[in-house]
This record gives C-alpha cells, structure tokens and sequence, in this order.
C-alpha cells in the first residue's frame, strides 16, 4: 500500500518569515482514542519559540541529560529550545534549557526516514529514564500492541488544546527497513506528538522501540489522524545513537534475548558521523544554525508559548 504521510510537528505562526502552508490534503491532529495522563513523568514537551511563532513536539528522557526527539521538530531555528516535565504546559512542571541539538546525518523531510535527534540538557533531568530497545525488531513483531504518548491536539487538526500529556496503544502492522508503521481504528497519534516515545513491554518493563514521526491515510480523502502513523526504529539507530551519547543513556536490560522474531529488517547506514549541531544564532530568524544557548529563561518560555498558541491561525501536521 503506498502511503502519503506527514509530520507530526505542530506549528503555532503569528508573524515573521516562518509561514508554512497548511497541507492539502492529510491533516494531522494529535493521540486520537486515548486518555490524559500523569505518568510517564521522563516524557515531556519539547518547545520552541521563535519570532512570533512556537512549536511543540514530544521527546523522551534516555538518560539525565539526553532526550531523544524528532529530527523535524529540532530544525525549526528558534530562539529558546526547552524540555517541560509535567502532565500539562499550562499547569505546574519543569523547564529544562536545551544546550545543543544533534540531529540525524541522514534524516529526509521526504521519507522521514532517519528522523531522530538528540537534545544534550544543560543540568540533569529529573524524571524517569526510558531504556532504549538495542535488540533487533522483526516481521516476527507485527501484530504487537504499541504504546504511545505525546502532546499533541486531541481533537482536530486546527484544535487547540496542545499541550496536554495523552497516551493510547496503538497495533504494529509492519516492519519495514529503519521504519515501524502502526494501524488501529480510533487510535493514532498526530501534530505535537512527534518525538514522542513508542513503548512496548518486555520483561515487565517498559521499553523504548521507536520515535514517533508521521501520520498518513488508509483511505481516499482520509483525515490522516484516522489512518495510520509511522516511526522511526532505535535498534537500527544505536551506533549513530551510541556517537552522540557516549555511555550517557539507558540500554535495555534484556538485550541478551533472544526475541527478534525474524531478524532486524532493516541495516545502520549511520556512517556520515554525529550529524549536525544546531541551535538558532539569536537573532530572531528562521534558519537553525550551530551556536551556543542564550536561551530565555523558563518563565519567559512558557509564557510565549502560551501567548503563541492561544493567537494561532492554525496548527500544523
């Protein structure tokens, strides 16, 4: 079946340069089916804030000062990256400055394949850590039960209610190559939720298997949210994983399994190094660019973004 898909970002624009199109035809909105939670506390919003407008995505804490993410929601530029550790951004939680983003040498905004990135914290994290699934995911795996948390709307494409932890489970319909796909009527995740953490339990833990990165119709005029979704495999990820983080991350205990019910799927091709370290220069533009962190300060953050969305025309996938 071929599949036409979208990223997960949402994007709240207010004025300045950074002015995309809504799509024409997939839309995406948020974890569809699911309920609102509290736990997964090393889950958190990652946020952006640029001139005039913000974004929110989802990422997860893999060690104290690691949080893997989506390629796509770290290249937006902006002018304060930050980690929000908390049920809700308009509740209590914490704020965590963003120090350096590397994003996946060879993440493709066509395929998405390859779109991981790491965010290094500036202090250490308090909140759980997720192990990462080392061990390969095989065709042996479809028909798992997958659970899923983010961020994002709940409701509708244009809604307005990011910001707000949710979970579902979701079923695992193929494996293909570094990619994950997920199809489960009602269920699904969307725009906010990219970044966000595709668990599975073994061994009566909760492990890491995948990043969440788009959403994408079964059918002919389909809302996306109504469809599927697709993420992005950590086992086929780990040498390039294994550079950014050094021995700084969690590996899954039960990594001498031997679960891998039909092989891997899919190879490494992370030969091109660590990839890029991105931050925005400053200066209120739009580019990301390799800098350092004169970040504004959690307050400051969580009250332009909370100003950005409540002003937003819309949302985007």
């Amino acid at each position: 079946m071929m599949r036409f898909f979208v990223p997960l970002l949402a994007i709240i624009t207010l004025a300045g340069c950074f002015e995309p199109e809504p799509p024409l035809d997939l839309r995406a909105d948020s974890i569809i089916g699911g309920e609102a939670t509290s736990e997964w506390d090393g889950v958190g919003a990652y946020m952006v804030v640029g001139s005039g407008w913000s974004t929110i995505c989802t990422g997860t804490l893999v060690a104290p000062r690691v949080v893997l993410t989506a390629a796509h929601c770290a290249l937006v530029g902006g002018d304060a990256h930050t980690f929000f550790v908390g049920g809700s951004v308009y509740d209590n939680g914490d704020y965590y400055d963003v120090d350096e983003v590397v994003v996946h040498p060879d993440y493709s905004d066509s395929t998405m394949q390859h779109d991981l990135a790491v965010l290094l914290m500036d202090e250490d994290v308090d909140a759980d850590i997720y192990p990462l699934r080392t061990e390969p995911i095989g065709s042996g795996w479809v028909g798992t039960m997958m659970h899923v948390v983010g961020y994002g709307n709940i409701h509708s494409y244009n809604g307005t209610d990011t910001g707000v932890k949710y979970e579902t489970d979701v079923q695992l319909v193929q494996v293909d190559g570094d990619l994950l796909y997920h199809e489960t009527p009602g269920h699904n995740t969307c725009s906010g939720d990219s970044g966000g953490p595709v668990f599975v339990e073994v061994d009566d833990e909760w492990v890491l298997i995948a990043v969440t990165s788009f959403v994408y119709a079964t059918e002919s005029g389909q809302d996306a949210c109504a469809g599927g979704g697709g993420e992005n495999r950590v086992d086929t990820h780990m040498d390039w994983l294994d550079e950014v983080m050094a021995e700084d991350y969690e590996p899954d205990p039960s990594d001498d399994d031997d679960d891998d019910n039909g092989g891997a799927g899919g190879g490494d091709d992370d030969d091109d190094g660590a990839g890029g370290s991105y931050l925005d220069d400053g200066g209120g533009g739009c580019k990301a660019a390799t800098a350092g962190t004169d970040s504004a300060g959690p307050l400051a953050v969580a009250l332009m973004f909370l100003a950005a969305w409540l002003r937003r025309p819309w949302g985007r996938g």
